[in-house]
């Protein structure tokens, strides 16, 4: 398997798939390459160090597999490394579609497979590679079960990323001082003045910390723009979480009225192979007040609904993967 370690979603992808091979009786070799790019700050330090030690290594062990074509199949995921396409017999890709280069577009059609996490990334991209299938996908599981949710607390979590819908959420929020506190986790240049409902932190935060809030806030707020697949959303899933998210493929493929609440767009943009979907704050300050007024009853039954949705997801993604090795 050979991602770019970014310590965020793709290293999130790395977990999910090692667990759904080892499931399945495979052996698993990683190898994590350097992200796209960092962000500057001192607290991705370790990251960085562990990158250029592996680095290292990279080029006697792939000068290696050449030779032997070691690996029975490559998992790409989001990037082609066309260096580590001679070292397995068959070669796989995950692709982000927003995120996917004209570069790597352009190779859909010679590589073995592309591998589909969602029905949208599909019927965007499946006329252009050579043989393809819908595997689905699943994210790590973040429930705690001692952990006491709150109905009154919401969570954002938009980390590095410009697309979760970070200005909006704070736009809607610092119109109501009457609703509840809302944390927001995004290391983006913003400005937010202090209002008392609203906790922004800026800086990243423990696997620990971000646990306690994920766990600890009943309504996780999440109108994204675009996803390659998703795993705020799961992970909210996991946690039994009501979600607020965007109308629009393929957060609604996800999410469904079942589970939480859905905001109309009100436009597109293009990004990579995909299509942004953008959600305003009046569309999302009506949405978040039927939340409100379904009260902790109305949010109680959609909890058991998230986690039900999370483990139904999680099993379907493995059995269609373990399927899909043993056909290949």
């Amino acid at each position: 398997m050979i991602y770019a370690d970014n310590g965020s979603g793709l290293s999130r992808d790395a977990m999910v798939v090692r667990e759904a091979l080892e499931l399945a009786g495979h052996r698993v070799w990683l190898t994590p390459l350097a992200p796209r790019r960092f962000p500057i700050a001192v607290n991705y330090a370790p990251e960085l160090a562990r990158q250029l030690v592996r680095s290292a290594t990279h080029g006697p062990v792939r000068a290696w597999a050449k030779r032997s074509r070691f690996w029975d199949v490559n998992i790409f995921l989001e990037r082609l490394v066309p260096e580590y396409l001679e070292c397995a017999r068959i070669n796989c890709l995950f692709p982000n579609q927003e995120w996917l280069t004209d570069e790597d577009r352009g190779r859909l059609g010679d590589i073995d497979m592309v591998l589909f996490k969602t029905r949208h990334a599909m019927s965007i991209l499946e006329a252009e590679a050579r043989s393809s299938a819908f595997v689905g996908f699943s994210s790590p599981d973040r429930r705690d079960p001692a952990a006491n949710a709150r109905w009154d607390m919401a969570l954002h979590v938009g980390g590095w990323n410009p697309h979760k819908g970070t200005a909006a959420v704070f736009d809607a929020w610092s119109q109501h001082p009457d609703w509840p506190q809302l944390t927001i986790v995004s290391q983006l240049p913003m400005s937010m003045p202090g209002y008392r409902n609203i906790q922004q932190l800026a800086t990243r935060i423990t696997n620990r910390r971000m646990g306690r809030l994920q766990n600890g806030c009943a309504i996780h707020v999440c109108p994204s723009e675009v996803e390659g697949f998703g795993h705020t959303l799961m992970e909210a899933l996991s946690c039994g979480a009501v979600i607020v998210t965007t109308d629009a493929p393929p957060m609604n493929e996800l999410v469904s009225p079942d589970e939480g609440f859905l905001v109309p767009h009100v436009g597109t943009a293009a990004l990579g192979a995909s299509t942004r979907f953008l959600v305003d704050r009046e569309h999302l300050a009506h949405v978040l007040a039927r939340v409100w007024r379904d009260g902790a009853a109305g949010v109680r039954a959609r909890r058991d609904a998230a986690r039900a949705r999370y483990e139904r997801t999680r099993a379907s993604f493995q059995t269609r993967f373990a399927q899909l090795l043993r056909e290949i």
